[in-house]
């Protein structure tokens, strides 16, 4: 929820900035739409992350490999976020295709990832 309240108002004031520029408006919806998905997946890959980590504290798993799990979230999530602005910021048109395919297949690894994490927890097999 973070992330999409960030992208709220980043979307916002991106908006601000385009006020009276033809096509504008075109521009905030679209943006609205995808970067809104971006983070949504972005604070996906964070949560579940963290999650591993939250539920590995009720195993005897050592804290060093918690914490190890809470960085891989946010590294990964900080480079999955660099990409698209990477292929947003200097207009890659020809990225857009592979670009919408990444966001698709993050969004089925965190949902994979999630009913791994409910079948393990129901099986206490985490």
């Amino acid at each position: 929820m973070i992330g999409l309240g960030f992208s709220l108002l980043e979307n916002f004031f991106f908006g601000l900035t385009l006020v009276g520029v033809p096509g504008g408006l075109l521009v905030v919806v679209a943006r609205g739409i995808i970067t809104s998905f971006m983070h949504l997946l972005a604070g996906g890959i964070i949560g579940y992350y963290f999650g591993l980590a939250k539920f590995k504290s009720h195993s005897q798993a050592p804290k060093k490999q918690k914490s190890w799990l809470m960085i891989h979230g946010l590294v990964l999530a900080i480079l999955f976020h660099g990409l698209y602005d990477l292929v947003i910021r200097f207009n890659y048109a020809w990225l857009m295709i592979p670009l919408a395919a990444f966001l698709i297949g993050v969004y089925v690894y965190i949902v994979i990832g999630l009913r791994r994490i409910q079948t393990s927890f129901h099986n206490h097999t985490l």
